[in-house]
């Protein structure tokens, strides 16, 4: 058994799981945040998302992001920005941070055994285990390369694992894929609505920009009971 999950650790790291778990496809964008059209330029990678709805609770989603590479190249992405839409919708949310990634792994291994539910995520086929083994070392979003003297004047940026979506520089290997999480924490009724997608944009090595609208909410999860079930209700509507 322990074997198997180091193997699994193993794979999710390096993007190299057999067969990648559905997810939803990000929306590309252009101008202004609009829907991308067809003739516009290609996307540098595929981005998907989805909720791991095994590990969510009323206040936290567990989301997983997959980068696939569709060149015959090794691609390297050096920048990652997300945003949830709106003003309202980005005061909703706070991105945990190493310790509280901690924490919440602590809390969450003794809620198992995760209800019998079928995995939607590879995070969920291979278990937790595999995710805080892929989470590994704590590091800086960003290695900073900042003068002392404006360091001393300036707050640090936070500390991520080295498998967090906001951990860059990674690689997405030619012809397959890596795998990014990300810790969201909300009210159970965020003031911004539902908080069910963001706004990802991303930088390659090679000066390639991507930047996609990305739905990542499962239903049903417990994740924003009240006000995502008031958009499931309602999806065209008003939340």
């Amino acid at each position: 058994m322990k074997s198997r999950m180091l193997l699994g650790a193993a794979l999710l790291a390096s993007g190299c799981v057999p067969a990648a778990l559905p997810g939803q496809e990000g929306v590309p964008l252009g101008v202004a945040n609009r829907p991308q059209k067809g003739d516009g330029p290609p996307q540098p990678l595929q981005v998907s998302a989805s909720e791991a709805p095994n590990f969510s609770t009323a206040y936290l989603g567990l989301v997983e992001v997959t980068f696939e590479n569709r060149t015959p190249v090794w691609k390297e992405v050096v920048r990652v920005a997300v945003d949830f839409g709106s003003p309202a919708r980005n005061k909703s949310v706070t991105i945990a941070t190493a310790d509280e990634i901690d924490a919440w792994e602590r809390a969450i291994k003794l809620r198992a055994p995760m209800y019998g539910a079928a995995p939607s995520t590879a995070v969920e086929r291979w278990g937790l285990g595999a995710l805080v083994d892929t989470l590994g070392t704590r590091v800086d979003a960003h290695p900073r390369d900042t003068p002392a003297a404006e360091t001393a004047a300036t707050s640090p940026p936070p500390a991520y694992p080295d498998q967090h979506l906001l951990t860059t520089p990674f690689r997405v290997p030619p012809g397959l894929f890596t795998k990014r999480w990300i810790l969201l924490s909300t009210p159970d009724d965020p003031a911004g609505g539902c908080i069910d997608s963001m706004i990802l944009t991303y930088e390659t090595s090679d000066h390639e920009m991507g930047r996609v609208a990305l739905p990542f909410k499962i239903s049903p999860s417990d994740w924003q009971p009240q006000a995502c079930a008031r958009l499931m209700a309602n999806p065209n509507g008003n939340q």
